[in-house]
């Protein structure tokens, strides 16, 4: 009888090679489980709050054995001098430079073409700014304004009087400030000035027609009674 050929050995009896990494992988897991549960710790508990180094609260330099410098507090840490002298450094007023608009409203006789020349005149009004905002809720200045949005100009007039102008007027406008619109709104000649853009004998540019219709939808959204009011007598008359 011829002898049986030796069977192989099957893949579970082969004996796992030794990784390099397994010593390094036993350890980390000896070490999580040698620290304490996450439930034994308190997260209400406050940090520890450590007490700076003596040099930090005096505020002066400490040398050491050596003679060098171990360095200077923050200011603020401990120092309440420097605190002091750093509050009274960005409370002083005379070191901030005024507006460009406060400048021209400080003059005893200034023009609205002055004011809508001015870059910074619609950040200012956006800022709210009082002086600035009390002289154009004036009739005369809205109607000005209005004329801006509403009324072509000759071909030979100034570029601010046909672009700029213009368009610092509607960005006014649109910038909903209450008083200046209620100053419209609550007048019947401005608002028949405003609406004398849709007549058919008016011309109307392209670009003076985006502004009229920029002005009108910031009417809708912050005044509408008062203009829907306006709009159902204007179509009766019209």
């Amino acid at each position: 009888q011829r002898p049986s050929a030796p069977i192989p050995h099957l893949p579970s009896q082969i004996k796992p090679k030794e990784s390099p990494n397994r010593k390094a992988c036993c350890f980390f897991l000896l070490s999580c489980a040698s620290h304490p549960p996450r439930s034994q710790f308190d997260p209400l508990a406050p940090l520890p709050i450590h007490p700076p180094p003596p040099a930090a609260q005096s505020g002066r330099r400490r040398p050491d054995s050596r003679g060098f410098g171990r360095g200077l507090a923050l200011p603020g840490v401990g120092n309440p001098r420097s605190t002091a002298a750093a509050t009274m450094f960005w409370r002083m007023t005379g070191l901030s430079a005024a507006s460009p608009v406060d400048t021209i409203l400080d003059k005893e006789n200034f023009t609205l073409e002055e004011l809508l020349d001015e870059d910074e005149i619609i950040q200012e009004c956006k800022a709210l700014n009082t002086r600035l905002i009390n002289f154009l809720r004036d009739k005369a200045q809205v109607e000005q304004l209005l004329r801006y949005v509403v009324e072509e100009v000759p071909d030979d007039a100034e570029k601010k009087r046909s672009f700029k102008f213009p368009f610092i007027a509607c960005e006014i406008f649109t910038c909903e400030i209450d008083v200046i619109l209620r100053t419209l709104v609550e007048d019947e000649e401005l608002m028949d000035l405003l609406f004398s853009f849709v007549k058919p004998d008016h011309p109307h540019s392209t670009l003076l027609s985006g502004y009229f219709s920029k002005v009108v939808i910031c009417l809708m959204l912050r005044k509408t009674a008062p203009l829907m009011n306006y709009v159902q007598v204007f179509l009766v008359l019209v």
